[in-house]
């Protein structure tokens, strides 16, 4: 194993975690000492690896990184090489994800759904949060937070403006769609993450539980994302990045950040 400490010089690094066959792995914050969170997983399209983004103490000591769906192979993005097919992968989907975001939010504005508004006696706020499209493009499922409250709600919407937003969760964010546009999955922060059939019905709770880690803060869970074969959700918390089978909730860790 390399370990390679990263410095306020914000030069490069490379290191390589070597993890055994049962999937346990390092903490990612004893490699990457200053790492402080996890977030935006998002699968690569064959669904073997994830890219996700490291959030670091110091501006430089964070990025994104891709990890085996398995628990093996974490790697920085900025250290494989330029013809790294995991590497052009990886900056195309980031590229694709951040242009459908802006999109989505510039779609909703022209179909009439207000995404800015004004706190009492505050600055202008953004009322819109977490974009998702559909798999056929012809909905938006996004969060949306009234001005004056505290939470997000989850609603889709048509994206040719033929029907009002449709509420599908209340106190959730990060809603992502099953491949076959039937489902969205939310994330409903302590409370755990859930499944909700977009044309209406119960929503589903995932029987996820993640093992308590002393000293580590036991956060929401958040940032999910549905495997482009429908069968896992990946997911982050403040201190880890996990995979859930969506029909059992059996959870797997992907990395850690440990006592950061």
């Amino acid at each position: 194993m390399k370990r390679q400490t990263l410095t306020r010089r914000f030069r490069p690094l490379v290191a390589l975690v070597a993890v055994t066959l049962a999937g346990c792995l390092d903490p990612v914050g004893d490699i990457f000492p200053g790492i402080t969170s996890i977030g935006g997983p998002t699968w690569f399209p064959d669904g073997e690896r994830i890219v996700f983004y490291l959030k670091g103490e110091d501006v430089g000591s964070g990025g994104y990184y891709v990890v085996d769906a398995d628990g093996g192979g974490l790697r920085r993005w900025r250290d494989l090489g330029p013809d790294n097919p995991d590497r052009q992968i990886a900056h195309e989907l980031l590229k694709v994800a951040r242009a459908g975001e802006r999109a989505g939010v510039a779609k909703l504005r022209r179909i009439g759904v207000r995404t800015t508004g004004r706190w009492p006696g505050g600055a202008p706020k953004d009322l819109v949060f977490s974009v998702a499209w559909s798999p056929d493009r012809q909905r938006i499922a996004y969060s949306y937070r009234s001005p004056g409250r505290t939470g997000q709600d989850v609603y889709v919407v048509r994206t040719d403006g033929s029907s009002k937003p449709r509420l599908v969760a209340r106190h959730a964010d990060g809603p992502t769609w099953s491949p076959d546009g039937r489902l969205i999955g939310v994330s409903r922060g302590i409370y755990g993450m859930f499944v909700v059939p977009v044309a209406g019905g119960r929503p589903r709770k995932l029987p996820i539980e993640l093992d308590p880690e002393p000293g580590v803060w036991r956060s929401a869970l958040g940032s999910p994302v549905w495997s482009p074969d429908g069968t896992q959700i990946a997911f982050s918390t403040s201190y880890g990045l996990y995979v859930a089978d969506v029909d059992t909730g059996r959870t797997r860790r992907l990395a850690d950040i440990g006592d950061a």
